[in-house]
C-alpha cells in the first residue's frame, strides 16, 4: 500500500485500528502504509510546524 502523509494522517484519525497500530509501533506503521523515508522521519519528529509545512507542499517531496 502507498499513500501520501495527508491521506495517512487522515486514516490514523478516521480509522481505529490503524491508530492503534500507529500508537503501538509509529514507524513500522506508517512504513507498512508505504510512506516514504522522509515523510516518516517528519512524522516521527513530532514536530508540528515541519509537519504543516510538509501538508501545504512548502519542502521538498
Amino acid at each position: 500500500m502507498s499513500t501520501d502523509l495527508k491521506s495517512y494522517l487522515v486514516a490514523v484519525a478516521t480509522e481505529p485500528d490503524l491508530f492503534s497500530e500507529f500508537v503501538l509501533d509509529p514507524r513500522g506503521a506508517a512504513e507498512r502504509a508505504g510512506l516514504s523515508d522522509d515523510e516518516i522521519a517528519i512524522l516521527l519528529s513530532r514536530d508540528q510546524n515541519l509537519i504543516y509545512t510538509r501538508l501545504r507542499g512548502d519542502c521538498g517531496q
